[in-house]
C-alpha cells in the first residue's frame, strides 16, 4: 500500500467497498481485512504526515514527540475470520491427460519454442512456435489441447523452464511429468 494511502486510512476510513477514501493509486482496497480490523486500526494506531519532509530536526522533534506520548497498550484485536494454510501434497501417480501430451524443445538457431501435441496413441496433432512460454501455452489453451488444470500448470512450467534455457543459451531437456 502507499504511503499516502495509509495517511488516507488514518484520517478518511475506508467505504463500503473498503476502498480507502480519497487515497491515490490503482487499487487503494482493503479487500481482506474485516472492517472491525480496519476501524480498530483508525482508533489505535496514529499516523502522522511527515512524507517529503526532509527537515532532520522537524523529523527527530516529531519522533520526541511521539515517544514522550505513552498511551499504553492498545485494546487488543481478535479476529473472527481466518483463513488457515493447507500443506501442498503431490499426486500420487500421474494421471494422463485425455486430449493428449506435449514434447518441448528449443531451437536454439532460430530462437523459438517448439511445442508438438501428440494425441495419447501416439498421432501429432499439432506443432507451435513461439518466443515466449506465454505465446505458445496461450495458443495451446486456446486450441484445446489440454484438458487438466495439473497438466496446464506442468506444461506452463516446462515452457518457462525452455523460455530461460532459450534466452540464456542453456541446453533444455524436458522432464518427464510427475
Amino acid at each position: 500500500m502507499a504511503l499516502n494511502a495509509l495517511v488516507a486510512l488514518a484520517r478518511n476510513g475506508v467505504n463500503d467497498d473498503r476502498r480507502i477514501i480519497n487515497a491515490k493509486g490503482k487499487r487503494p482496497e482493503l479487500r481482506n481485512l474485516e472492517l472491525t480490523a480496519i476501524d480498530h486500526f483508525c482508533k489505535t494506531v496514529e499516523v502522522i504526515d511527515l512524507i517529503g519532509n526532509t527537515d532532520v530536526k522537524e523529523l527527530s522533534a516529531a519522533v520526541r514527540e511521539c515517544a514522550d506520548r505513552t498511551p499504553g497498550a492498545a485494546e487488543p484485536f481478535a479476529p473472527t475470520a481466518t483463513i488457515m494454510p493447507v500443506t501442498g501434497r503431490l499426486p500420487k501417480k500421474m494421471v494422463s491427460d485425455p486430449a493428449g501430451y506435449f514434447v518441448i524443445f528449443i531451437d536454439l538457431l532460430r530462437r523459438r519454442l517448439n511445442l508438438e501435441h501428440y494425441k495419447n496413441n501416439g498421432v501429432l496433432t499439432a506443432i507451435i512456435e513461439g518466443c515466449s512460454a506465454a505465446e505458445v501455452y496461450m495458443t495451446a489453451i486456446e486450441r484445446g489441447l489440454l484438458t487438466r488444470l495439473d497438466h496446464a500448470a506442468y506444461l506452463g512450467r516446462e515452457l518457462t523452464r525452455a523460455e530461460h534455457a532459450l534466452s540464456s543459451g542453456e541446453t533444455y531437456a524436458q522432464e518427464a511429468a510427475t
